[in-house]
């Protein structure tokens, strides 16, 4: 049997996973600079690699509670001895969760760990001390437990799915002994980051002449919610909203993000770069027409000086129902206008300086309508699944194009978040 390390070392934990945040009290997060300074209880989480999803869910779901895990996400081979790092992570934790399922029980390796587990815990001077839990999957049920353990202890039911481990982690805290079995406090959850949201409500829309062509028009109003709790909101007044650009317009943009590539050359690509030219042009345009008096002019200021670590959002808003009773002699215009307004290329907004999505501080874009009928809300958990779409053409003439390419951005961009996410840490 291999010596466990000097107490509170966290070798082999940090190793495979770091915590998100510790617990030093009742609702209260640490940053990760005292984490050293802390003592936490280490557990090791034994379970089948057809299960690897849940696991991962699970694992920080325990991680946000404060608590250190060890958890072997590598393809391990049911003949093969149990390896030294094993062995050693399961002697210095404190407690040892196993997952149940189908897969764990036509898994031999689960087996072998749970049987050193009870070596470990025979061995302690206060055994009770070092936990064996067994959280039991949806397809396995109580009888599951004699083929790991002489004398049965109380499995814990778990689904998978979203709220599962939510609703099942209060029963998996008091088993580790981090609370009392009838501690129901609500679970702990990752602070979101500070949002700072830029409001464009758009009412009462419809269809006007400018300069002999129709044009989208609205009554809007702009209001500033800050992303620190206690601050007040701030709005400019009610002003009219013209959409600054028509037909003409969104016809060049269409061309330009939806058929341009068939044909990037010769006279197409004189037409695009005219499009390039005149994107910063139209940015500043929208932009001019939000911002078109005083009040809007402060209200962006505000939001424009919010925190640097907060998150920016611009949401056009627009409500396409008039008000009770008003009389308009284009029953479709109203429609018309707000498909037109909601339609407009927000993503283009400039500033002079640049456009509002790129730099340092880029500004995310949402489009809202407005929702009259009662919703049920949707539970979801990480991990987040990405479905990506990848057209190829049946032309016979063209070679062979790797979808992977098309995907590879998008995988860039998630590492990047991941490893940002976990340098704050």
């Amino acid at each position: 049997m291999l010596n466990p390390g000097p107490p509170g070392s966290l070798t082999f934990f940090s190793q495979r996973c770091t915590t998100v945040y510790s617990l030093s009290g009742p609702g209260v997060f640490v940053p990760a600079a005292m984490e050293d300074n802390m003592m936490k209880k280490k557990i090791f989480i034994s379970h089948a690699s057809q299960d690897n999803k849940f696991v991962d869910n699970l694992r920080e779901s325990l991680e946000i509670q404060g608590l250190d895990t060890w958890v072997d996400f590598s393809r391990l081979i049911g003949g093969d001895e149990l390896e030294a790092e094993i062995k050693q992570a399961i002697e210095q934790a404190q407690a040892f969760i196993v997952v149940l399922s189908p897969n764990a029980i036509n898994s031999s390796w689960v087996l072998k760990e749970v049987d050193y587990a009870r070596e470990v815990k025979k061995k302690q001077k206060q055994p009770e001390d070092y936990r064996v839990i067994p959280l039991l999957l949806p397809g396995t049920g109580p009888g599951a437990l004699k083929l790991y353990f002489k004398e049965e202890p109380k499995g814990i039911d778990i689904q998978i799915g979203p709220g599962g481990i939510s609703e099942a982690m209060p029963q998996i805290l008091a088993a580790l002994g981090e609370r009392q079995a009838d501690d129901i406090q609500p679970m702990l959850s990752r602070p979101g980051e500070p949002l700072e949201e830029l409001l464009l409500v758009l009412s009462d829309p419809g269809m006007v002449k400018k300069q002999d062509a129709r044009r989208a028009r609205a009554r809007a109003k702009l209001t500033y919610f800050p992303g620190q709790k206690g601050k007040p909101e701030m709005e400019s007044r009610v002003f009219f909203f013209t959409a600054p650009l028509g037909p003409i317009e969104n016809e060049e943009l269409t061309w330009y993000l939806e058929r341009y590539f068939q044909w990037p050359g010769g006279v197409f690509k004189q037409r695009a770069q005219k499009v390039e030219e005149q994107l910063p042009e139209w940015g500043k345009a929208l932009y001019d027409a939000v911002m078109n008096d005083d009040s809007s002019r402060r209200v962006l200021a505000a939001w424009e000086s919010a925190a640097v670590k907060s998150a920016r959002r611009f949401t056009v808003f627009v409500d396409a129902q008039l008000v009770k009773d008003s009389k308009k002699k284009e029953p479709a215009g109203p429609n018309e206008a707000a498909a037109l307004l909601l339609g407009l290329p927000w993503e283009l907004l400039h500033d002079d300086g640049g456009y509002l999505f790129q730099g340092a501080r880029p500004v995310q874009v949402r489009r809202r309508l407005p929702n009259r009928r009662s919703l049920q809300s949707m539970v979801s958990e990480p991990p987040i699944r990405i479905l990506l779409v990848s057209p190829r053409p049946e032309d016979e003439r063209t070679g062979f194009i790797d979808h992977r390419v098309s995907a590879l951005p998008l995988v860039i961009f998630f590492n990047r978040e991941d490893t940002r996410r976990n340098a704050k840490k």
